[in-house]
């Protein structure tokens, strides 16, 4: 057991924390285009399933124009790029810095147009977001009741007033 340890530590004391943060960075770029990828294959998708919708009760989908637009939107990487969904739109937007709320996090990722229109539940898929940055990926603290804090983000101690909200 004490072998064990050893090697261990050993092991940590040759690892190079600018090359583990680099490998880092590396993957959550990866991350983020797989994100975005993904992203694009569910908006398809989803487009399809409305699609096939519409013609089984013999309404059209939208007009042509916004059938154009929406297809536009998906091919685009440019569109991609600029919209992030879910945990990777939470991410960057945290990663600013600041305490977070839901309906604060959820505000600003529709001021950023971050939020898919045509959601049904947007507000709930902004929870969830936050809940997995949380729970699942270990990057944000819970520092009170139902706010967060992105982990590398600067830590502003003004940031929450005496009542313990955060600020506006």
């Amino acid at each position: 057991m004490a072998a064990d340890i050893d090697t261990v530590y050993k092991a940590l004391e040759t690892l190079d924390d600018e090359q583990l943060e680099n490998e880092i960075t590396e993957l959550r770029e990866q991350q983020d285009e797989v994100a975005r990828k993904l992203g694009r294959r569910l908006d398809l998708l989803e487009l399809k399933r409305r699609w096939r919708n519409h013609q089984a009760h013999g309404r059209p989908l939208g007009t042509e124009r916004d059938i154009h637009e929406r297809l536009a939107r998906q091919a685009s990487p440019d569109a991609a790029e600029d919209a992030p969904r879910g945990t990777e739109a939470a991410r960057r937007v945290m990663r600013d810095g600041g305490v977070w709320t839901v309906k604060r996090l959820h505000s600003e990722l529709v001021q950023r147009g971050w939020v898919n229109p045509e959601a049904q539940h947007p507000e709930k898929a902004t929870e969830t977001a936050l809940s997995r940055l949380h729970k699942k990926y270990h990057e944000v603290d819970r520092v009170g009741r139902g706010q967060y804090r992105y982990k590398t983000a600067p830590h502003d101690p003004n940031l929450l007033d005496p009542s313990g909200s955060a600020e506006p």
